[in-house]
């Protein structure tokens, strides 16, 4: 075996240890939060948390793993295939300076608009990527991956943002519940779109389901990023 494929099964193992590990290191501090003070919720979401709901405090957790799978985890893998570990750390920093700096901002308009364009052009294709493997991850978790797709071909285009719908929709029809909806962000009320059927409440369990299908997404998505390299390295 080539040296290259024994550090990229190496690479491989690793990651798979980080994805098992994620469903009990993320959701107990979760759990504490949802009840506890308004600043740890914060840290997980981007949105205003002192006046939200436990439904609220459980549907900003979902909808930011959801959309975590682009920026975490697929976006960073197709950018490391493409181009090493420079463009991947490129990525990440277009992504980090659009969390910063990336919302509507007196202060920092200009700069916002500017990283969030690059941060949505980045994205484009892994959101994409990201949504389709929540649906096949669905249907290896018996969740409802038909649904998924029914939700994610309907909703995905509704957010504001062009890449954030692709994720959170098909999450919502896996689930059989409805994200999004209005929020607040540094004390003004956002309209956003809503995604999925409330075909019933969200509960806690929800962040456990969406944290396994997160896992679950993330293995398709590695699978086929090794399989592409592989593929060109013969």
């Amino acid at each position: 075996m080539y040296r290259r494929d024994v550090l990229l099964l190496n690479r491989r193992d690793q990651f798979l240890k980080a994805i098992i590990c994620s469903r009990g290191v993320i959701y107990p501090h979760i759990r504490v939060s949802v009840y506890g003070k308004a600043a740890y919720r914060a840290w997980y979401v981007g949105r205003d948390t002192a006046e939200l709901s436990e439904e609220g405090v459980i549907k900003a957790a979902v909808e930011t793993i959801a959309e975590n799978l682009t920026d975490g985890v697929v976006s960073p893998l197709i950018y490391m295939l493409i181009g090493g570990a420079p463009l991947g750390m490129l990525y990440k920093a277009v992504n980090t300076l659009d969390s910063m700096a990336g919302y509507h901002n007196e202060k920092y308009e200009y700069l916002g608009k500017f990283s969030a364009k690059m941060d949505d052009i980045f994205n484009f294709i892994p959101a994409r990527l990201s949504a389709l493997c929540i649906i096949a991850g669905a249907g290896m978790l018996r969740l409802d991956n038909r649904n998924a797709l029914r939700i994610y071909r309907r909703d995905r285009n509704l957010h504001k943002s062009p890449n954030a719908g692709q994720t959170e929709s098909a999450c919502a029809g896996a689930l059989h519940i409805q994200l999004g909806g209005d929020a607040s962000y540094f004390g003004k009320t956002v309209k956003k779109a809503a995604f999925g059927d409330p075909m019933r409440r969200v509960n806690r369990t929800d962040i456990l389901a969406t944290i396994d299908l997160m896992n679950a997404a993330s293995v398709l998505a590695l699978v086929l990023c090794c399989a592409v390299r592989m593929t060109l390295w013969r």
